[in-house]
């Protein structure tokens, strides 16, 4: 039998790191709308013959475009942020 142990950690960011990890909040909640946004605009595009593949390429622009890369930028970089 597996024993699972939880651990908690406190934060104490200083200001410089608070402003950054709010930033990636606000990132994350961005996406997060938009991704809501895609779905509910696909699923009615679905209904009238949309590929899905314009949808998928558009999310990846979405999240690329969030870290300030464009699709001239390298495959590795662009795997390593989307992971």
């Amino acid at each position: 039998m597996k024993i699972f142990k939880s651990y908690k950690f406190k934060l104490l960011p200083t200001s410089e790191q608070t402003a950054v990890l709010m930033q990636h909040g606000g990132n994350l909640r961005y996406a997060w709308n938009k991704l809501v946004e895609f779905e509910r605009i696909s699923s009615i595009e679905i209904q009238n013959s949309i590929d899905n593949v314009d949808t998928s390429n558009s999310i990846v622009a979405l999240i690329l475009g969030l870290y300030g890369l464009d699709k001239s930028e390298s495959e590795p970089r662009k795997l390593a942020l989307l992971r």
